[in-house]
């Protein structure tokens, strides 16, 4: 009987083992421990399950210890940590023996005790107090851990030279424990080494030494060991503490991602987490001083040490669901020198190997680089205004305001002529006339540019531009309009070539000394051309070792993947644009001016675009478009621009061909890749790429429509956008996948480098009425300087059949915060508007504690809702919805009783007006009318209801999923150009974790600028 036991819990260890868990499920998942104990009686996993069963889930196996038969735990609490016990002590002098095998970043070695003569192993790491924090922490619990005992320096005596030079090589380079200065304080006669910072322990334990760490082959489904998840996550310390979080993990989906790399070995359960986590909630502050104490790290590292893992623990007890009382954080704490706001100053610390802070990562946007950026845009203020001078040249285009003047002063010399010729006064008539005009354009810019731009998305980026542009067409300009009114009307064809070369940023400063004879693109193309030239025409030995040969192959391509970054672009553009538009205005002198356009037109866009997109990626797309445009704007000026609305609607189609080179020496192509990619480069084809028998693109086809209604007041700016596209994506193999995406969305914000442009071009036109050629920049506010904007929108993504039946809908609502720079107490308040309007604690740590300010700030809401939900919503009748509008109405402050709610008051008229339309749309084959109105629907249930009963309308938790997180270049965190996520709500409803379309353009690789043509179609963000 016993060994059939052993074997079931053997069979059952190899089960849960298989498992691949990146997180802690939130909830029992049949997988009980195999060393759980009631009543003093060891349990079989099959009868912890059935104890939980037979309860109904009532009976908590979270509360049932392991067993205590093992000399690793007890159930006990020690209220004093003991000291450890070894005989070597400070500067004592110990004989080298051998090193021991250790993983990646640990070097330990044997030494001999003169005193004892016996064996005892060293260890060196950047991570030693860490181990030195779980030891305390473990014993707190009741782990029983050998000793550990921390040296401050010791003296290491060698057999020989040989023997020295080697321990400092195998610490560097076998080891990879850091550099030998960080634990040689000084070299000693007679082969000696004085070492500092590290631990001594025995040779030999009896028992695991869980402090030093755990692998998956000692676990074994044991409660015991699986539930180290959670105390070794929270003292889980890198060498900077500064970059220890203030958050020990967060939900993620229907998991618990705890910050630990080495998470999924534990294998740990919803319910080992909650044991654990009881345990270690019983601790006191006191304990954690005590636990922390023991590391012999400097007092003020330990302050905000003690600080943070009491933040964490808290963390843990919210997220496993610990009822526990929370125990209090200063995250500001100081001490005036070292320590200043719960933030370390000071990096080097005499005595300690470790540095327990780095220091802040360089923001290319911080105030130090201020002065480079306005220099640069003054650069390119300057730049845009000699080129739009030069453009109004007489020889290079139809002065169309000196003809114009001309033909009404000879209609007016006619009326006079009239007038003196009959003796009677003469009104001016009606009357119009047409002359025919050109131009062309020289096209010459270097801007620094923030946000996506022409299809690609670094965040920064250097923008050289050059190009030419010739146009035709004709004016037609009419008088005799009632006073104040004026109008005219033109046309024009206009052809273009412009070169686009984009450099991802990350300083400004560097930026400025960026050559600026590179703004003449196709002589970069001709650079790049060059090396890969010397690359792809190099001779191997055929007979050499592989080795050799991509080490070969590598210095050969080096010279061109040193000049080209990873996140470059290179564009060349034609495009031929028809337009015809009216303009009627009115005016008071020059004080007060107001106009109505109206703006017809069309336009074809070739594109060739090499683009790098990893170190040995390289990416080839051929774009090809046309769209077709209505516009209709009113603007509203005086001395400075005051109003301006427009409103354009479009339809067009476009195709796109992406082609991947992988430029990795140690590919069998990489020779005839270079060449390939040289030829496209330099051609601005993909024409000999398309001849190659591994040459097969994927092709994208779009078939879209958008209406976007816009207006700006001063600097205040609002835009609306509305879009419907057909997609299909073909594979190299020829398979073909249909979707269909809708968008709905609205962004406003403050928009202060658009709107001085604008003024600065209004005043030269008062003043000179000359052009001055300044861009108004991006649409978003968000991206432009000083700007800030507030972005909401949805999107449903729709995979279809090629008959167009619907497979998987998905709905995707982000609410976007984002700007130019925010201080940290404006950034917490927008968190804390996110945490009151949901009732959800996204972030349950001080997250921001360490930042003062965060540049090119991205603050995002995502709530997805996936086919079940939607089904769900669409299936439920008008009495239920109402129901779920009046319990879960969105309140700021009061409780209301749902029982006194009126319909009205809830906004669920206007939501089921909505599901209707759909209804009827969708009824008549009309999926793009039907699709708004679902968003609509969606939208008007996020404005309207809780969180709660927005759960309710998706039929569960498991139909929805929502998080939070923070983008941007967080000024004061040393972690600070990393994102911060936040816990999640509901679960994933789908493998398309985000939706159909966003999953092939990731299975495709292709950069989202291109897959979703931006280059052509209007975006919010």
């Amino acid at each position: 009987m016993k060994r059939l036991a052993l074997l079931l819990v053997l069979l059952w260890s190899a089960w849960v083992f298989a498992q691949d868990k990146g997180t802690i499920p939130d909830r029992y998942m049949n997988d009980p421990a195999v060393d759980l104990t009631r009543h003093g009686k060891l349990l079989m996993p099959d009868e912890v399950h059935k104890l939980r069963e037979d309860s109904k889930g009532r009976f908590d196996i979270s509360t049932l210890n392991p067993e205590e038969s093992s000399d690793l735990w007890k159930d006990t609490f020690v209220k004093s940590l003991p000291l450890d016990k070894n005989p070597v002590i400070d500067m004592d002098e110990v004989s080298y023996h051998s090193p021991v095998l250790s993983p990646s970043g640990i070097f330990r070695f044997n030494i001999t005790n003169g005193g004892d003569g016996k064996l005892y192993t060293m260890m060196l790491s950047k991570n030693v107090h860490s181990v030195l924090l779980a030891k305390s922490l473990l014993r707190k619990i009741g782990y029983q851990i050998p000793d550990i005992k921390y040296l401050p320096r010791v003296i290491i005596k060698f057999k020989n030279e040989a023997d020295k030079k080697g321990f400092t090589s195998y610490l560097e380079n076998v080891a990879f424990a850091g550099a030998a200065k960080n634990w040689v304080i000084e070299e000693l006669e007679d082969n000696k080494l004085l070492l500092q910072d590290l631990v001594i322990m025995d040779s030999n334990h009896t028992i695991y030494n869980l402090a030093v760490g755990v692998t998956s082959d000692m676990i074994q489904s044991r409660r015991l060991l699986s539930s180290l998840a959670v105390p070794l996550s929270i003292v889980n310390l890198t060498e900077s503490v500064n970059m220890l979080r203030w958050n020990v993990g967060v939900k993620d989906g229907n998991g618990i991602a705890l910050f630990h790399d080495q998470l999924p070995e534990f294998q740990c359960t919803w319910d080992d987490a909650r044991w654990i986590s009881r345990r270690i909630e019983k601790l006191t502050r006191e304990d954690w001083k005590e636990i922390v104490d023991s590391t012999h790290i400097p007092k003020a590292v330990q302050m905000i040490l003690v600080e943070k893992l009491i933040s964490r623990r808290n963390s843990a007890m919210k997220l496993f669901k610990v009822d526990a009382d929370e125990l209090k954080v200063d995250s500001n704490i100081s001490n005036g020198v070292e320590l200043v706001n719960g933030k370390l100053t000071q990096q080097n610390w005499p005595g300690y190997a470790s540095r327990f802070a780095y220091g802040d990562p360089d923001s290319p946007l911080a105030d130090s680089e201020m002065r480079s950026f306005l220099k640069s845009r003054g650069i390119s203020t300057l730049l845009d205004l000699v080129v739009a001078q030069i453009n109004q040249l007489p020889f290079l285009g139809t002065d169309i305001q000196k003809i114009n003047n001309e033909k009404f002063q000879e209609q007016v010399n006619k009326v006079i002529a009239d007038s003196v010729g009959k003796q009677l006064p003469e009104e001016l008539p009606l009357k119009s006339w047409i002359f025919p005009t050109f131009r062309g354009q020289l096209i010459l810019s270097r801007n620094l540019v923030t946000g996506t731009y022409l299809g690609t998305d670094n965040l920064v980026q250097l923008v050289d531009t050059v190009g030419v542009a010739v146009g035709a067409g004709a004016f037609v300009g009419v008088m005799g309009l009632p006073t104040p009114l004026n109008a005219y009307a033109s046309g024009e064809a206009l052809m273009m070539r412009t070169y686009a070369h984009l450099r991802p940023v990350t300083s400004i400063q560097k930026s400025l000394k960026y050559p600026f004879k590179n703004i003449m693109i196709p002589l970069v193309q001709r650079d790049y051309g060059q090396k890969l030239h010397s690359a792809a025409t190099i001779a191997l030995d055929p007979n050499a070792s592989e080795e050799t040969r991509v080490a070969k192959i590598e210095e050969a391509l080096k010279p061109f993947k040193d000049s080209m970054d990873v996140g470059e672009s290179i564009l060349i553009t034609d495009s031929l644009a028809t337009y015809a538009g009216a303009k009627v205005g009115a005016g008071y002198e020059k004080f007060i001016t107001a106009s109505v356009a109206l703006s017809p037109g069309h336009q074809v866009v070739s594109r060739f675009h090499v683009h790098r997109k990893t170190a040995d990626t390289f990416q080839i797309y051929r774009d090809l478009g046309n769209v077709g445009s209505f516009g209709l704007s009113f603007t509203l000026d005086s001395l400075i621009p005051v109003l301006d609305v427009s409103y354009k609607k479009s339809a067009g189609h476009a195709r796109v061909k992406f082609y991947q080179l992988n430029l990795n020496a140690k590919n069998p192509d990489v020779i005839k890749n270079a060449s390939l990619l040289r030829r496209a480069i330099v051609s601005s084809s993909t024409r000999d790429i398309e001849e190659d028998e591994k040459g097969k693109p994927f092709i994208l086809k779009h078939n879209f429509k958008e209406q976007s209604p816009q207006m700006k007041l001063f600097f205040w700016q609002w835009q609306w956008l509305n879009s419907s596209t057909n997609i299909s994506v073909t594979n190299p193999k020829g398979d073909e996948r249909f979707f269909r995406r809708q968008y709905h969305g609205i962004t406003k914000g403050k928009n202060y480098q658009s709107y001085v442009n604008q003024l600065i071009s209004h005043w030269v036109n008062l003043i000179f009425e000359r052009k001055a050629g300044l861009s108004e920049g991006g649409s978003n506010p968000g991206y432009s300087y000083k700007g800030s904007g507030e972005t909401r929108y949805l999107t449903l993504d729709e995979e279809l059949t090629q008959t167009g039946k619907k497979i998987e809908p998905f709905v995707k609502l982000s609410r976007i915060y984002n700007g130019w720079s925010i201080d940290r107490k404006k950034a917490e308040k927008i968190l804390d508007d996110m945490k009151q309007r949901y009732r959800f604690d996204f972030f349950n740590a001080p997250v921001l504690n360490d930042t003062r300010r965060i540049f090119m700030y991205n603050i995002s809401l995502n709530i997805f809702f996936y086919k079940n939900g939607i089904e769900t919503l669409l299936s439920m009748k008008d009495d239920q919805i109402k129901q779920i509008f009046r319990e879960n109405m969105q309140q700021k402050n009061l409780m209301i009783n749902p029982a006194t709610v009126e319909d009205a008051d809830t906004g669920v008229d206007k939501f089921i007006r909505f599901l209707t339309r759909f209804r009827k749309y969708e009824e008549k084959g009309d999926s793009v009318k039907a699709n708004k109105y679902l968003l609509k629907a969606l939208s008007q249930a996020e404005l309207k209801v809780n969180l709660k009963g927005m759960i309710a309308l998706m039929g569960g938790e498991e139909n929805i999923y929502m998080n939070s997180r923070i983008d941007g270049f967080r000024e004061g965190d040393e972690d600070g150009d990393k994102a911060i996520v936040s816990n999640s709500l509901g679960e994933f409803g789908s493998s398309n974790i985000l939706g159909p379309v966003v999953q092939v353009q990731r299975q495709s690789e292709m950069i989202e600028g291109e897959f979703f043509i931006y280059w052509m179609m209007t975006r919010l963000i």
